[in-house]
């Protein structure tokens, strides 16, 4: 396991959260986590030992004759919140992302705020994505 999944797993581990971890091909690490009955992972890059994580959580799928409405809705999104990218995916999947540049002295808690910063954004944005969906 690469040394900031380490961290933020160390992190995870001691505010008692449940996660799953999983090691791929190319020596990255993958820690889910499920928030607000989403899961959001995490990816460490293994070819430079995990100081890159992309934050990656699908928000719902979205249907063909809704793509419009969502998409206005992801680019107000974007506008308003700095922190997160809101797009639609070739799978027409909602996705909300971050990315970030760690160290693995401060990993721990510098993922565990990108997770809390996430969950509270997409619980902000949540009313406005699920009008545009459902609407």
């Amino acid at each position: 396991m690469v040394a900031c999944a380490e961290a933020f797993k160390a992190t995870l581990d001691s505010k008692e959260f449940i996660y799953d971890i999983a090691q791929r091909d190319d020596g990255g690490t993958v820690i889910g986590i499920v928030i607000s009955n989403r899961r959001t992972c995490f990816f460490f890059d293994g070819d430079d030992n995990g100081t890159h994580a992309a934050v990656r959580t699908i928000f719902d799928k979205c249907p063909d004759d809704r793509l419009n409405d969502v998409l206005i809705v992801c680019n107000a999104l974007n506008a308003q919140y700095r922190w997160l990218k809101f797009y639609i995916d070739k799978d027409n999947d909602i996705m909300v992302e971050d990315d970030a540049i760690l160290t693995p002295e401060t990993a721990g808690e510098e993922c565990f705020e990108l997770l809390a910063r996430t969950a509270n954004i997409i619980e902000k944005a949540k009313p406005q994505i699920m009008r545009a969906l459902y609407s």
